[in-house]
């Protein structure tokens, strides 16, 4: 499913300031209106994109501190990325910049990071070909 740039960038906002509270303040911000943006959110960090049947308030708070966790792991590795293809495009070896960001592509499991990884690709490959 795809959702609007307002739509993610709502829901990165509220996992921002939700994913920095403990889990039983978390949970006080649980409702039937906070389903939609956990959706974005699991479109946008996981391949498993479902939200559980029933959610409980325990089970939200936990779902939002993993999703926290993939968004942090996922950054910090595609930074290391970005820095090893910027390393290596530096050095004129831009299909070894590619390689770096397939790597990452392959093994990544946040469509988001992916995307952003894609980006870097094509902007490596239009400075590849002078464009």
């Amino acid at each position: 499913m795809n959702y609007d740039i307002d739509e993610r960038n709502r829901a990165f906002h509220l996992l921002d300031k939700l994913g920095n509270l403990e889990q039983y303040e978390i949970e006080k911000y649980f409702s039937d209106d906070i389903l939609k943006p956990i959706s974005v959110l699991l479109n946008e960090l996981s391949d498993d994109k479902s939200l559980p049947g029933s959610l409980s308030q325990a089970d939200f708070s936990e779902l939002i501190l993993e999703l926290r966790k993939i968004k942090r792991v996922w950054g910090r590795k595609l930074g290391d990325a970005i820095i090893l293809a910027a390393n290596k495009a530096e050095s004129e070896d831009i299909d070894g910049a590619i390689n770096v960001l397939e790597d990452f592509i392959k093994n990544c499991t946040s469509p988001f990071h992916r995307r952003h990884a894609q980006n870097q690709i094509e902007y490596y490959i239009k400075k590849g070909t002078g464009s």
